[in-house]
Parts: structure tokens; sequence; C-alpha cells
């Protein structure tokens, strides 16, 4: 196997991306896009779609990260924040973003998921203990 190496890319095999909360969706869309390239993936407490509150990525980024975003970037608008969050949230908002059920059910790609609560628990346990 070869190993990898700054100076040659050459010898680049594949990629680990790790992913905290939000970014889990840019893994995602790596591992669709870029097969290929990703050998494995770990997403760390990744967001995703509950029924109870399916509005609530794009309503919440429509309302702060958009404007905001907008502010700082004039070559970037409203309707192009709006193109992206409906995309990214409302396209298949039917487990994570932005990849149905079936995709992650019949991803060939090793994805180690650390929900929340595993996270906590982790953090919780005494220095000494952490890997």
């Amino acid at each position: 196997m070869p190993v990898p190496c700054r100076e040659s890319r050459q010898n680049v095999i594949g990629t680990l991306p790790l992913a905290f909360l939000r970014r889990g969706p840019f893994i995602w869309n790596l591992i669709t896009r870029a097969p290929d390239r990703v050998v494995a993936a770990v997403l760390a407490q990744p967001s995703g779609s509950r029924p109870k509150a399916r509005e609530l990525f794009y309503e919440t980024n429509m309302k702060g990260w958009g404007p905001d975003l907008v502010k700082r970037r004039p070559d970037i608008t409203m309707e192009m924040v709006d193109k992206f969050l409906t995309k990214m949230y409302r396209t298949n908002p039917d487990f994570v973003f932005p990849v149905t059920r079936d995709f992650v059910g019949n991803c060939q790609i090793p994805v180690l998921i650390l929900p929340e609560i595993f996270l906590r628990i982790h953090m919780r346990l005494p220095w000494r203990l952490r890997c």
C-alpha cells in the first residue's frame, strides 16, 4: 500500500475526511461525487432531518447565515442563497443532508458516525482514559 507523501501526490491513495456538526453534508457530497477518492469517513454529531422540524435548517439559515453572507459578499444574492439552501435542505429531507436514506444504507465506503450522546460521554471521561 503506497504511503501518502506531501512532496509527491503520486503515492496518495485516498482521503479520510472528518466532519463535525453541519459539515457532515459536505462529506456525503464528497462520497457521491468522488467515491474512488474517499477510503473512509468520520461524521461527528452529524446534522440531519427530523420529521417534526423539516424546515428548521432552511429557515434558520435564511434568517441568519444568508443575510450575513450577502452583506459580506456583494456577488451573492438572497435568491442564490435560497437556491443553495433549498437544494441542501429541502430536496431530500428524508434522513441526512443531502443524500437519501437509501444512499446511506447502500454506501460501500466505511463511515463511522459518532452521535452527540457518544461525544458527551467521551468528553466526561478522565483525561487518562481518552485515546
